[in-house]
């Protein structure tokens, strides 16, 4: 026993109040001596049982705390308070090993007079300032009785988000939808519903906290509200449970947590998430091509297998392997009938095949959830369908949206019949020689139970070489069986629409911390090549696409593409994904200055070197300035930076502590930025949006030489540049193929005669700072010249 345990008990039986300093290392367990209070604690984090209540304490965050966080379960219409009259606790020590480490709860077991018992248990993480809440039910009654909903953590008014005047004004709250689109930001005003995930961040004090589950099987909710100049919280279960005389449940864990800012919490909570539930998430992350932007329901074999050739020659090389076929394969374009189509007169397992002579896996797009009234599914086996009280089959839309129409119905996973004719898709889907299986609008199946029962017996019954890809769903209760979904709404083809735009990028930025963490993150498709498209827009969809990091498939009519080199040259600097999610920095400030995040920050750390990456978005009709503070991005107040413009191709100059750019009416920058050095060094390259994070390797400066070099990965036939910062002192040794890029800088050119090619440039000591050529530099990419400002 440590002393400060012994300490802590002996206070406890003398019967005084003792308050300890945070200094223990690892979790410690004390408790009171009739058992009706305790804590856990370690180093960032105490949590306490008083008697009815949780409280939770953040030694390192003072001002920050959660009081009289209560337990709550509803039974029979009527909630029951635990701790009120008619409840007995005891509190007692817990050990527990998962995937979240190794340690010890606090447990408290509370059990009303009629027979209802409630476990509740508390955990530290270890070395970190977040606690695990986990709640489980009893019936110890001799009759059955149903669980309406349950609160794991009530609390009226006892959340302290740190320091601030205004607490419907200071915070903002990261809002959950639970689905693909919806999801934002906004001031906590009123307060807000959020669907399993909430976090808060507050601008005076720059704390960040989190509220979230850990794991979805059931519907959750976290809720706050301003009260009494604090928040009110809840985090909350609706799924009903039905329990036998002795049966018992438990529900999904919440995590509560305070940081330094909302961004790092909200990823160290998703990092939990990972743990805890081991996601199926694929080593490799996707790269392809899908038909739906470039040809909707006029893909037919033949134009997919065009497209697969062009793809074959450009971008094959690149790691693009997936060629996936949307909506308009199957049985007259209607749902329900899983069979192919007259457009692929040779059969799905044919194109499969030839698509694999080619170096490609296929992919499909499928709905298993919905029905229509014209499939035989319906007259044959309706009793494989959601059924009302009357027998019939439940209408889920009067109208499908594509030829014939007609009513659609819904697949009732719960049902014999239901769960067969998705064992039966599922076999279909395995016999199509598939890899990657795009299931839409799994919204239909509602909430968490059907959707994780209908998902599941989609994975129990797929070979395990394909990967599920939900979408037009609820996310989070997808856990588990999502190897990649769709963050945002559906990106739509290119036009101009800056109001969808607008919706799709704050959507397609505030799932960040989901990547690899949850699944594999999908930002959309990259269309470059539409006729409706400006450069400027196809420049603006390439940056987000890029700083996602996540899956990259390309949508454009590839044959039509082939034909625009100057828009196909933007395919290959989104490939392949850098894996690493930008930062939308300004995410917290919607509904403030901004209705969408315009600021994008990823923090490059390659072997050789680390950087940042800045992308900055403008979805309107006027060019906008953009101001980025040093200090945002994790760098010293006062740092110094270089910074260079990609889609200019051009070195912007020094800037210290801040820089302001001009970005173009419906288009986008991006920004490298790095302190400025006293040495040769890379500032960007032409090759990749991410500039030297997939393309650069073994970047080195060589002293005793005055080299620096490095190798530069790209398709074999291709061309890049490396750019070079030329600082005071040094001089560009003769002979050698570089030219200026702006002052003090030269661009270093690559020819890939092969796919790995090393690269060099060779200095010379100078007295009057560096001696450049003067050849002009050009880019077919440059559209506008950056105005900056505050050198």
């Amino acid at each position: 026993m440590s002393l400060r345990t012994l300490m802590a008990r002996i206070a406890v039986i003398a019967g005084v109040s003792l308050t300890l300093p945070f200094t223990v290392a690892g979790d410690e367990v004390t408790m009171s001596a009739d058992q009706m209070a305790g804590s856990v604690v370690n180093d960032h984090i105490r949590v306490s049982w008083h008697g009815s209540s949780w409280v939770i304490q953040w030694p390192q965050n003072p001002s920050a705390s959660l009081t009289d966080a209560r337990a709550e379960v509803t039974v029979g219409g009527q909630v029951r308070t635990v701790g009120d009259e008619g409840w007995t606790c005891a509190v007692a020590e817990q050990p527990v090993s998962d995937g979240l480490g190794e340690g010890v709860a606090l447990a408290v077991v509370c059990t009303s007079d009629d027979g209802l018992e409630l476990s509740l248990t508390a955990r530290a993480l270890a070395d970190q300032p977040a606690a695990v809440f986990e709640a489980r039910v009893r019936n110890a009654s001799d009759a059955p009785l149903v669980v309406q909903g349950i609160k794991l953590l009530s609390s009226a008014a006892g959340l302290q988000p740190g320091v601030c005047a205004d607490i419907a004004g200071d915070l903002s709250v990261y809002i959950d939808s639970g689905a693909q689109g919806g999801t934002r930001a906004a001031p906590l005003g009123d307060g807000q519903t959020c669907q399993g995930i909430c976090a808060i961040h507050n601008h005076v004090a720059r704390l960040g906290l989190v509220c979230a589950f850990v794991s979805f099987e059931h519907d959750n909710q976290v809720r706050i509200a301003p009260a009494d100049g604090a928040v009110a919280l809840d985090a909350i279960t609706t799924t009903p449970v039905e329990l036998a005389a002795g049966q018992s449940h438990s529900y999904d864990p919440v995590l509560v947590s305070c940081r330094a800012n909302a961004f790092e919490a909200l990823e160290r909570y998703a990092d939990a998430v990972r743990d805890l539930n081991n996601p199926p998430i694929p080593e490799k992350t996707p790269m392809g091509w899908i038909s739906w932007y470039g040809y909707r329901l006029t893909m037919t074999e033949d134009t997919v297998q065009a497209d697969a050739d062009v793809i074959a020659r450009h971008f094959s090389k690149y790691g693009v392997s997936l060629i996936q076929i949307d909506h308009g394969w199957q049985d007259r374009d209607i749902c329900g009938n899983w069979v192919e189509n007259e457009k692929f007169p040779h059969g799905l397992p044919w194109l499969s095949e030839r698509l694999g002579e080619m170096g490609f896996e296929m992919g499909l797009w499928a709905a298993p959830s919905v029905v229509s009234e014209f499939a035989p599914l319906v007259t044959e086996h309706p009793d494989a369908l959601v059924l009302d009280a009357a027998g019939v089959p439940v209408v889920v839309a009067e109208r499908w949206t594509w030829a014939p129409h007609g009513k659609t119905h819904r697949v009732d996973p719960m049902t014999d019949a239901g769960a067969r004719f998705l064992r039966e898709f599922a076999a279909l889907m395995n016999g199509y020689g598939i890899t990657y299986l795009k299931t839409d609008f799994i919204s239909n199946w509602g909430g968490a139970i059907p959707a994780r029962i209908g998902m599941g017996i989609l994975r129990e019954e797929l070979d395990d070489t394909i990967m599920l890809r939900p979408c037009s769903t609820a996310l989070n209760i997808l856990l588990g069986y999502a190897g990649e979904i769709g963050i945002a709404r559906d990106i739509g083809n290119a036009g101009g629409n800056w109001e969808h735009m607008r919706k799709y990028t704050m959507e397609a930025a505030s799932k960040w911390f989901m990547h690899r963490r949850f699944w594999l993150n999908s930002g959309g498709c990259l269309i470059v090549g539409d006729a409706n498209e400006t450069l400027g827009e196809a420049i603006g969809r390439a940056t987000v696409l890029a700083l996602t990091g996540g899956t990259a498939l390309l949508s454009d009519r590839m044959p039509e593409l082939e034909a625009q080199p100057e828009r196909m040259a933007l395919v290959p600097l989104c490939l392949p994904p850098s894996d690493v999610p930008a930062r939308p920095i300004d995410f917290f400030d919607i509904g403030r200055d901004r209705d969408y995040p315009r600021v994008w920050h990823t923090h490059a750390d390659a072997d050789w070197g680390q950087w940042e990456v800045v992308g900055l978005l403008n979805w309107s009709d006027a060019p906008i300035e953009q101001t980025i503070s040093f200090d945002t991005l994790g760098l010293a107040p006062g740092t110094e930076c270089l910074v260079y413009d990609f889609w200019t191709g051009t070195l912007a100059g020094r800037f210290t502590g801040a820089c302001t750019a001009t970005v173009p009416a419906g288009s986008a920058r991006c920004l490298r930025i790095m302190p400025v050095t006293d040495r040769p060094a890379v500032v960007g390259t032409d090759m990749h949006v991410t500039q030297g994070l997939v393309e650069l390797t073994d970047v080195l400066w060589d002293e005793e030489k005055l080299t620096l070099s490095g190798q530069a990965q790209r398709a074999p036939g291709a061309e890049g540049t490396v750019l070079v910062w030329v600082p005071d002192g040094y001089a560009v040794a003769a002979g050698q193929e570089v030219r200026e890029r702006g002052p003090r800088c030269i661009a270093v050119p690559v020819h890939f005669d092969e796919a790995r090619r090393g690269w060099s440039a060779h200095f010379e000591r100078a007295n009057g700072g560096a001696a450049l050529p003067l050849e002009p530099s050009d880019s077919v990419l440059k559209e506008e010249t950056v105005r900056w400002f505050g050198g």
